[in-house]
């Protein structure tokens, strides 16, 4: 399996095992909230004269339907106390995430102005194979 969706594989059951809603790549059409979603992930290769492996960015996305900020704040820390320097290992891949850093995070309310979103992004460092 490929880098790219062996982290993804390795994010989606790490979020899954540490939170209480649901965890989505694609979110069903009709879904009620709260629930999480793992977005996009860039890679960029390294390579040293002894290794080689991948700096990943990942952005997960959560959404709750409440009339406050609390909510969806609640929602982002779970998220990073779920991530932030969390070590995943990643058996399809046959490396392991060094490190997991969390680099941003930002709530906000949806254009209906019912709906509030979080965005919170984080730095993995991946061995190579």
């Amino acid at each position: 399996m490929a880098v790219g969706a062996s982290l993804q594989k390795g994010l989606y059951e790490h979020l899954v095992a540490a939170l209480d809603v649901p965890v989505f790549d694609h979110v069903p059409q009709g879904r009620k909230y709260p629930f999480v979603v793992i977005g996009d992930t860039d890679l960029r290769a390294w390579e040293s004269y002894e290794s080689m492996g991948y700096v990943a960015e990942a952005r997960i996305h959560c959404y709750t339907a409440t009339a406050g900020r609390l909510a969806v704040n609640e929602l982002l820390d779970d998220i990073e106390d779920a991530l932030n320097r969390a070590e995943l290992v990643l058996p399809d891949y046959g490396g392991s995430v060094v490190t997991v850093h969390m680099i941003f995070r930002s709530p906000a309310v949806e254009p209906d102005g019912v709906v509030r979103s979080g965005r919170i992004d984080f730095r993995a460092i991946i061995g190579g194979e």
